[in-house]
C-alpha cells in the first residue's frame, strides 16, 4: 500500500511539473479568482476534464488493486485520486491571469469520478470507458497553419493537450458486460464520440 501511495505521488508530481512547464509557464498569474467558462469551446474543455479525471482515477484504483488494497480503499481513495489531482490544476487556472477557477471544470471532474466510482460499485467492473484520440490538424492556408502553431503549439505533445479542434472523446460501451448469458466476445463495443472544429 504504501508503495502504491509512493508510485501515485511520484507520477503525478512529474505530471504537474510537466504540466505546469507546457502550459501555465507560458502565462501571466494575478491572484487566485473565478472564471465562467460555460460558453467557450463548445464544451470540449469540460470533456477533457471528464476524461482526465476518470482515466486517472481508474489507474490509481489499478495501482491500488495490484497493491492489494481493500475493495473500498481501492474505490473510494483510487477513484477520488482524479478529482483531488484535476482540483490542483484547476486552482493553477484560478491564479493564471488567461483563466480561473471553473466551476463547471469542478463540475465536469466530480462527472469523471462518479462514472468510475458508480461503475465499480454497481457493477464492480468498468462497462463503460471514456476514451480519448488525437489527430493533429495542419492547416492549407499559411495563415491558419501559423495561428494554430502560436496558439496550440509546435510539438505534438503540445498540441494534444491545447488543440481542442483535434479532439474526440468517446464512451466505449462492452456489449457483452450488459448482456451475460451470450457469446459476444469481450473486445466487442460500441463508441459514441464527439468532437468539435474551428476552435480559436
Amino acid at each position: 500500500m504504501i508503495w502504491a501511495s509512493s508510485i501515485q505521488a511520484a507520477a503525478y508530481g512529474g505530471a504537474f511539473v510537466a504540466l505546469n512547464q507546457t502550459w501555465y509557464s507560458q502565462y501571466p498569474k494575478r491572484e487566485w479568482h473565478v472564471f465562467n467558462d460555460w460558453g467557450e469551446w463548445k464544451q470540449m474543455d469540460k470533456f477533457g476534464h471528464i476524461y482526465g479525471t476518470y482515466i486517472q482515477g481508474k489507474t490509481s484504483m489499478e495501482l491500488f488493486r495490484w497493491a492489494g488494497a481493500s475493495k473500498k480503499t481501492r474505490i473510494w481513495v483510487g477513484g477520488l485520486a482524479g478529482t483531488a489531482f484535476q482540483t490542483l490544476i484547476e486552482y493553477m487556472d484560478g491564479r493564471s491571469a488567461d483563466w480561473g477557477w471553473s466551476w463547471g471544470d469542478v463540475g465536469a471532474n466530480m462527472m469523471g469520478s462518479a462514472l468510475l466510482i458508480g461503475q465499480e460499485l454497481a457493477w464492480d467492473e468498468q462497462r463503460i470507458q471514456i476514451k480519448f484520440s488525437f489527430h493533429p490538424t495542419r492547416y492549407k492556408e499559411p495563415d491558419l497553419q501559423q495561428r494554430s502553431i502560436e496558439l496550440f503549439g509546435e510539438r505534438w505533445s503540445t498540441r494534444m493537450l491545447k488543440d481542442y479542434n483535434a479532439q474526440i472523446y468517446w464512451a466505449s460501451f462492452r456489449i457483452g458486460s450488459f448482456f451475460k448469458n451470450t457469446n459476444l466476445p469481450p473486445w466487442l463495443c460500441l463508441a459514441v464520440g464527439t468532437g468539435a472544429s474551428g476552435l480559436w
